[in-house]
């Protein structure tokens, strides 16, 4: 990994939420992951332990990976070890996302979602 300094004046962020992350600086590996259940009823009557993953195939089917089908040659020559911005503004990052500003070697995400509506 190239090493690169990240100069940025401001960053507004609204909201981070659900598995998601916000890195300031160089990172070798981010593997952020999210399991969402929503149940949402008319009447809301909740038991403990009634939302389990393990009744959901959504949550335990492999998620298939990308193969690369030929080889990728790429030179990079920086001018600068300098990325500069002037500002960054972002509404909101969720469900296992990921703004970074800095170097990665590897990112790998995973957000499953369920959502069951009940009415009577």
């Amino acid at each position: 990994m190239s090493v690169r300094i990240s100069v940025v004046k401001k960053i507004e962020i609204l909201s981070v939420s659900s598995s998601a992350i916000v890195h300031i600086g160089d990172a070798v590996k981010v593997k952020p992951r999210s399991k969402t259940i929503e149940l949402e009823r008319d009447l809301p009557a909740f038991t403990e332990n009634e939302a389990d993953f393990s009744h959901y195939s959504v949550f335990s089917i492999p998620i298939s990976q990308p193969t690369v089908q030929e080889n990728v040659d790429m030179t990079v020559k920086n001018k600068s070890p300098w990325i500069k911005v002037n500002q960054v503004n972002v509404v909101d990052i969720s469900s296992s996302s990921i703004f970074q500003v800095g170097s990665n070697q590897s990112m790998n995400t995973e957000a499953r979602y369920k959502q069951i509506r009940q009415s009577r």
